[in-house]
C-alpha cells in the first residue's frame, strides 16, 4: 500500500490580496502544528505553534494578521498551544518533552 502525503491549509479570511497569508507563513521557518485563538475586548489574538520551536502571537484584524511577538524557549517542535485567558497565561507542549507556561504576555517561559 502506497501512502500519499496530505497537506491541509486553513484560510482564516479570504482577501483579494494574498500578502497577508504569505506574510504569516513566511514568519515561521517550519510547519505550523497548532493554533489557539483568544478573543477579548473586541480584539482577536491568534497564537501559532511551529516546528521551528517557536510560538508566534498575531493580532488579527481587518488589515490581516500582524505579528506582535515571538515566544522562544522550546528546543524542538512545538506541538500544542492553549490560552488561559482568565489567568493571562499561554501553555505550550513540545517534542522536547516539556510543557511551558508563558505568563503575562512575556516572550520567555515562566
Amino acid at each position: 500500500m502506497k501512502l500519499r502525503k496530505r497537506r491541509l491549509t486553513f484560510l482564516l479570511e479570504h482577501s483579494r490580496d494574498d500578502s497577508a497569508a504569505s506574510t504569516s507563513a513566511s514568519n515561521h521557518c517550519g510547519a505550523v502544528n497548532a493554533l489557539a485563538l483568544a478573543t477579548s475586548d473586541n480584539r482577536q489574538t491568534l497564537f501559532t505553534a511551529s516546528r521551528d520551536a517557536t510560538i508566534k502571537r498575531w493580532q488579527v484584524g481587518d488589515a490581516g494578521p500582524k505579528l506582535e511577538m515571538t515566544f522562544e524557549g522550546h528546543v524542538d517542535w512545538v506541538n500544542g498551544v492553549a490560552v488561559l485567558e482568565k489567568d493571562n497565561t499561554l501553555v505550550s507542549c513540545s517534542n522536547d518533552c516539556t510543557v511551558r507556561l508563558w505568563r503575562g504576555g512575556g516572550a520567555a517561559p515562566a
